[in-house]
């Protein structure tokens, strides 16, 4: 029997599509929990009819991924000043009376692997590659971090600008993929899932000490940009450490703990 129970919520995804259900066992072994987590394909009618389902006194909780991180959040009791920034949730907590409760772990999960990185990021000029759900979450984690400018490339142009408004009166600056800036970036993160061109990322400018990072947790040899990225001689990684520091904030949420994920990301030979 599991004692407690909490769940990936998806459209598509399977048990086995996902680290995460490994990630959170881990967890839950360093201290002993009964942990049940697993991946549950809803299509968008079945949202709400799922949220009531969930008011379990064993269920803590669930994590959200595309498409359901804006989709979710009109549902939710309470949202996080971290979510409303964002635009976005992926965590939800549920209290015992059923209460929903909607944060974001994206640009959390991101500062705290990039902390265990020593990547240095105020007043670094930041590329973000993408506009979608997880551009937000970054963003206002990158203004937290007091960095110079932020540059948000895009094929839509629109869709870009969007976030400039969203974040308006801060440094933040949109362009197409096509038309970059010909200022040298610090750092260069790739922020969608789709693959960019090696004749677009070639006209990207680079500082003398630079860094690349995919959010794509299996991004590495996959995907043009960080191989790219190497050939540039940049310091690399891509999105697996996110994905645990993620996890961790959720756990810390749902059972008031905090994992241990250095030794999680050895396990994944992150390192």
């Amino acid at each position: 029997m599991f004692g407690y129970h909490c769940r990936l919520i998806s459209r598509s995804l399977t048990q086995n599509d996902s680290l995460s259900p490994t990630i959170y066992q881990h967890f839950a072994k360093q201290f002993s929990i009964k942990f049940d987590y697993r991946c549950l394909t809803v299509k968008p009618h079945q949202l709400s009819s799922m949220l009531e389902a969930m008011n379990n006194q064993n269920m803590r909780g669930f994590n959200i991924t595309t498409p359901y991180k804006q989709t979710m959040m009109p549902l939710l009791d309470q949202l996080s000043q971290r979510a409303q920034r964002a635009n976005a949730v992926n965590i939800v907590s549920l209290a015992p009376d059923g209460y929903r409760i909607g944060d974001n772990s994206d640009g959390i999960g991101f500062l705290r692997d990039i902390r265990c990185l020593n990547w240095v990021l105020s007043n670094k000029r930041i590329l973000l590659l993408g506009a979608g759900g997880v551009c937000g979450s970054l963003v206002e984690a990158l203004l937290n971090q007091h960095v110079g400018q932020i540059v948000i490339a895009n094929r839509s142009y629109h869709k870009a600008s969007g976030w400039v408004q969203h974040f308006k009166n801060s440094p933040v600056i949109a362009c197409q993929l096509n038309d970059l800036p010909h200022d040298p970036f610090d750092v260069i993160i790739h922020a969608t899932s789709s693959d960019i061109s090696v004749e677009i990322l070639n006209n990207i400018q680079l500082a003398s000490r630079s860094y690349a990072y995919d959010v794509n947790y299996r991004a590495q040899g996959k995907l043009n940009f960080l191989k790219w990225a190497q050939k540039q001689c940049m310091q690399t990684v891509d999105g697996l450490g996110m994905l645990i520091e993620q996890a961790a904030y959720s756990f810390e949420c749902w059972f008031g703990l905090q994992p241990n994920t250095e030794q999680v990301k050895k396990i994944f030979s992150y390192y």
